[in-house]
């Protein structure tokens, strides 16, 4: 069964995440935010954007927003068994990087 999606169709959210994250590895930072934007977000997907935004926040050096964005991923109402873990791993690394430039 093929997953293809047929020319024109839209994106899948996965897909979507996925462009934005090789923008931010590109450094092509205002893209990978305008994408951010306009993606879709089911409460179910929130948790997921949420990490990505943290993710795009850090390669802005905006540390103490990604740690806020992050936060909101492991608290009680976003925790979710995959993006928690990824949450919390990038929250050590912001606060890591803003230690090192205070």
């Amino acid at each position: 069964v093929g997953t293809a999606l047929a020319p024109g169709a839209p994106e899948t959210f996965e897909a979507q995440l996925q462009r934005i994250e090789i923008l931010v590895h590109m450094n092509r930072l205002e893209e990978a935010t305008a994408a951010l934007e306009e993606l879709p977000v089911e409460t179910d997907q929130r948790a997921a954007a949420d990490v990505m935004k943290g993710r795009l926040l850090i390669a802005a050096g905006r540390y103490r927003e990604a740690i806020e964005v992050l936060e909101r991923v492991t608290s009680v109402g976003l925790e979710d068994a995959t993006q928690s873990p990824r949450a919390s791993f990038l929250m050590g690394y912001a606060a890591e990087q803003r230690a090192v430039q205070a």
